[in-house]
């Protein structure tokens, strides 16, 4: 499989010299390694956890893309390994799976105001945010020498990653539109299979979570944004969802900061985007975002949150972001909110999901040409309907030294969810992480 899909890159290679026009080949590597971890926390059986180290190729990641002369006809293409990862254990050894993946998609603009697209972008069409997610640590998060895990996905539209078809509509000058339905596992042929009156055709073939075309429209996003030159933007997006599942999370709240709380059910999201950047060197952006209204009854007895019917109301995400470095010396900060929410069952009290604030703030300081060192740093307050509030927090302060299209990072990270071991003690973690990363 694995020497088909190299002797397919490089057929397409040679075509593309052929055949296109225009045509692009490029891609990253990105190593890291922690060499050396641990936690003052016990197991539950009282025991002491070992230090340990682990590592990976992270990304082996080559894209290409070409188009006609006119530059109204193309398609782009992405081939990488899946992320390698970090052992989640205390493994001495390395972790060498890579998972291969193919992405791609072609499209066509034959006016400037509109253009139609099919495929899928994994890193997600038509996101709305430039600081908040990947824009604060950039490649260093991609590496993994900072812990980030894109909590900030509840405010913050992070862009639509599925298979899709999407069409993008510019009628005046600064003004977008976009639309997305997905086509991911659909069936073509599953209205022929589910009709009675039909013959039967292949049965089970191409089953799907977007099989029907309700499925599929549920499942649409559809995005409106504004941009003023050399001010901001501004942009609400309707991201669809199935709207028919409550998760477990909903009942236990994460409260770790090593993760978010966005995944609560599959039902629509609605987000609020604009941002500012008028003042040089300077930029600041807010976000909202609600999870509509969703109902699940529970078939089977054995589920988590039991049989009775559940509507969940969620919460609402309130974020903003900035950066500033008009010298030497700068930063970045963030912040989200997550308010209200509740969740009602038949026959049992309500619960209330908790307030959670996350706060990130990260000065940096450009040490010689290349040389940057940042000092990231940041909590999550977590305040539950029953119980104490908890507070986690971390301190990771790093090197990043760039290379011409490469670079080197070293840092330490020392961290603490807030949350007790089996002794009643803090957990306090600490990690040193370093990473190389090239693009070409």
């Amino acid at each position: 499989m694995k020497k088909t899909l190299i002797l397919l890159l490089i057929v397409a290679a040679v075509a593309g010299g052929v055949f296109a026009q225009t045509f692009t080949l490029g891609g990253q590597i990105y190593g890291n390694a922690i060499l050396g971890a641990g936690t003052t926390a016990k197991a539950a059986d009282g025991s002491t956890v070992d230090p340990w180290a682990a590592g990976s190729v992270r990304r082996i990641r080559f894209n290409m893309s070409a188009a006609n002369a006119d530059n109204t006809i193309g398609a782009w293409a992405r081939f990488e390994s899946g992320n390698g990862g970090l052992e989640s254990d205390q493994s001495k050894s390395l972790a060498t799976g890579l998972n291969m993946r193919l992405f791609g998609y072609a499209w066509w603009q034959p006016i400037p105001q509109f253009k139609l697209q099919i495929g899928t972008n994994p890193s997600g069409h038509f996101e709305q945010d430039s600081i908040a997610r990947w824009g604060f640590y950039d490649t260093v998060g991609d590496v993994q020498a900072v812990k980030e895990n894109w909590y900030f996905t509840g405010s913050f539209f992070p862009g639509y990653a599925l298979a899709a078809t999407v069409m993008t509509l510019a009628p005046v000058d600064g003004l977008t539109i976009n639309v997305a339905v997905p086509f991911e596992q659909m069936n073509m042929y599953n209205d022929i299979i589910a009709s009675p009156s039909l013959p039967a055709a292949q049965p089970g073939a191409y089953q799907g979570a977007f099989h029907y075309l309700s499925g599929v429209y549920k499942n649409t996003a559809a995005q409106i944004q504004y941009a003023i030159k050399d001010v901001g933007k501004f942009g609400l997006t309707y991201q669809g969802g199935s709207n028919d599942t409550v998760t477990t999370k909903a009942l236990t709240p994460n409260t770790s900061i090593l993760g978010g709380m966005t995944d609560y059910s599959n039902a629509p999201w609605l987000y609020l985007y604009g941002n500012y950047i008028a003042v040089q060197n300077l930029a600041v952006e807010l976000g909202v975002g609600y999870q509509l209204k969703v109902t699940d009854t529970f078939a089977d007895s054995g589920h988590a949150l039991g049989a009775a019917e559940t509507t969940l109301n969620s919460p609402v995400y309130v974020g903003v972001a900035a950066t500033y470095k008009p010298s030497e010396f700068g930063f970045k900060a963030r912040v989200q909110g997550q308010f209200g929410g509740s969740l009602e069952q038949t026959g049992l009290a309500d619960v209330k999901l908790p307030l959670r604030i996350v706060a990130d703030v990260m000065p940096m300081y450009t040490i010689s040409d290349g040389l940057t060192l940042f000092v990231s740093l940041g909590l999550v307050y977590t305040a539950p309907d029953v119980g104490d509030s908890i507070v986690g927090w971390y301190a990771n302060p790093y090197l990043r030294k760039d290379i011409g299209s490469g670079c080197f990072i070293a840092g330490i990270r020392v961290d603490s969810n807030g949350q007790n071991d089996a002794d009643g003690n803090k957990y306090i973690g600490w990690a040193i992480p370093v990473a190389i990363s090239y693009s070409f």
